[in-house]
Order: structure tokens, then C-alpha cells, then sequence
């Protein structure tokens, strides 16, 4: 593991800046090898203080489930892709369907509310893309193109727990952020009060009081 991590530090050091690293451990000579390195596209592009979280207001009748991936919501038109020739049909904020996906269908899933497919798990080519572009995919849900219908409305939910599920029609959902900040200083962003308010204006004044920074006088538009 040292060494590996030597290598990603190296990588990241030549490029300057947060790599995906692909690795193989070689079953003759146990070396490791680099298989393949790209700019990483999820970590890096989260804002480290709010965490994000899909909360689903209803349910509905599940057409199709199979493993969850990214843990979003989205709700979009089906479009059933067999091979290439059919993604000429798909439209941005379509749900792409398919049996597996290769990986020539990257510049359509790029414009995808979300994926299913009927092969494959959370390591899958179309897992890995899902969460390089920040969308839901439900991958390994069995006979999904068959139990969906071109032009149909669906939401796609891996908010819920591991298994993905695919509702009929347009269920509804909110999306929760959490200022990790205000979570750090012991508040709670998503319902504050004007009493967590005081807490927060507060806290901030103590912890500028440990950084060593001297809080405003009152009538400075400082907290008295």
C-alpha cells in the first residue's frame, strides 16, 4: 500500500493535480503496475463544507432495481439504447438504458439524468462514469429494457439504500445540504432558528477568539 501510495503521490506531483490511478498486480511476479492515469473528476469538484444529500417526499411502483451507484435522484424520459445506431434518439436529460454500455457511448451518458443497465455492478465501465459525472445509475437491474418503455417517465433513486430502484412516473424529491462548517461549530444548516443563529454568530466569535483574532467591539458590527 506504501508504494502505491508513493506512486499516486508521484503522478499527482508530474501533473498537478488530483489523478483517477488504474493499478494491476501482476499474478507471475507480484509487481504493481500503473495501468492507466486520468484527472480525477468527483472528490476533487465537491465543495469540502457541504455535503449534499437526495431525500425522496414519495414512492412509487418500482419497474426495475439493481445496484445502487452515486446516491442521487433524477427523474427523465426512458430511452431504450440496443447499439450505437439508436443513440442518435437520445436527447440531454434522457435516462439511458441499455444491456452494458461501451465505452464509445461516453459523449451521450455525458448528457444522461441517469443510467440503468441490465449487466453489471458497482465497478462496472457505466458505474465509474455515472460517478465521474455526478449522476445516478442503477447497474445489474435484470431485464430493464424490457420492463421499460421508450418515452416512459421515470425516476431513478440510489438515495435510499444499496439497491437502486427505477419508479414509474415522476416521484417527488428535495435535496438537503449540510454546511459542514456549521456542523464543525456544532449547528445544523438545513433548519437554523434565530436561536442556532445567535449560536452560530457566537461560535464564530470563540473561534476567532482560538485563531487570535480579536473579536469587533460592539457598534463595529461586531457580537457583543
Amino acid at each position: 500500500m506504501l508504494r502505491l501510495a508513493g506512486y499516486a503521490i508521484r503522478i499527482e506531483d508530474h501533473y498537478g493535480q488530483p489523478m483517477d490511478i488504474e493499478w494491476a498486480k501482476d499474478g507471475l511476479d507480484s509487481g504493481l503496475y500503473i495501468v492507466q492515469a486520468r484527472p480525477e473528476t468527483v472528490a476533487s469538484q465537491r465543495t469540502a463544507l457541504e455535503l449534499e444529500s437526495f431525500v425522496p417526499e414519495a414512492k412509487g411502483t418500482v419497474l426495475a432495481s439493481g445496484r445502487a451507484v452515486d446516491g442521487r435522484m433524477a427523474t427523465g424520459t426512458v430511452r431504450v439504447v440496443t447499439d450505437a445506431h439508436h443513440l442518435s434518439a437520445f436527447r440531454p436529460g434522457d435516462v439511458l438504458v441499455a444491456d452494458t454500455k461501451t465505452p464509445d457511448w461516453e459523449p451521450v451518458m455525458k448528457t444522461a439524468a441517469a443510467i440503468v443497465t441490465n449487466r453489471g455492478g458497482r465497478t462496472c465501465h457505466a458505474a465509474i462514469v455515472a460517478r465521474e459525472l455526478g449522476i445516478p445509475a442503477v447497474a445489474g437491474a435484470e431485464r430493464a429494457t424490457e420492463a421499460l418503455r421508450d418515452g416512459q417517465t421515470v425516476t431513478v433513486s440510489c438515495a435510499e439504500d444499496e439497491t437502486g430502484k427505477v419508479y414509474d412516473g415522476a416521484v417527488p424529491f428535495r435535496v438537503e445540504r449540510l454546511d459542514l462548517f456549521l456542523v464543525r461549530l456544532g449547528i445544523d444548516s438545513i433548519s437554523l432558528t434565530p436561536d442556532s443563529v445567535l449560536k452560530t454568530l457566537r461560535a464564530v466569535v470563540e473561534l476567532e477568539r482560538k485563531l487570535g483574532r480579536a473579536p469587533r467591539e460592539p457598534g463595529t458590527g461586531g457580537v457583543s
